[in-house]
């Protein structure tokens, strides 16, 4: 989910895209699902310690922009055995939440 501030309205917007997320100590991770318009489709490294997970994306390059968001970064995370949420705020502009389910 996107949360962003719209300037010309002052208002937050928010949008969706349904994500899958495969975490493996041995490949790392692969974001799939709906990549078509919000979010890229990635691969690539990850590690977390007790507060924060940092994800590698071998699909993301700082030189060409692009339009969809990529894994990349250091984000908060909190995990249940059962939920994952992962999120980053920058400022009060955006907000970046992924709220995954585990299904095995």
């Amino acid at each position: 989910m996107r949360i962003r501030l719209e300037r010309s309205t002052a208002k937050y917007d928010t949008t969706t895209a349904n994500l899958q997320l495969a975490l493996s100590q041995a490949s790392g991770f692969a974001v799939t699902g709906d990549t078509s318009t919000l979010h890229a489709g990635s691969y690539g490294a990850y590690a977390a310690n007790a507060f924060y997970i940092q994800f590698v994306d071998k699909t993301y390059n700082p030189n060409v922009p692009s339009v969809k968001y990529h894994l990349e970064g250091i984000y908060n995370y909190a995990y249940n055995g059962s939920n994952l949420l992962i999120y980053v705020n920058y400022a009060d502009t955006l907000s970046l939440q992924y709220h995954f389910t585990k299904t095995n």
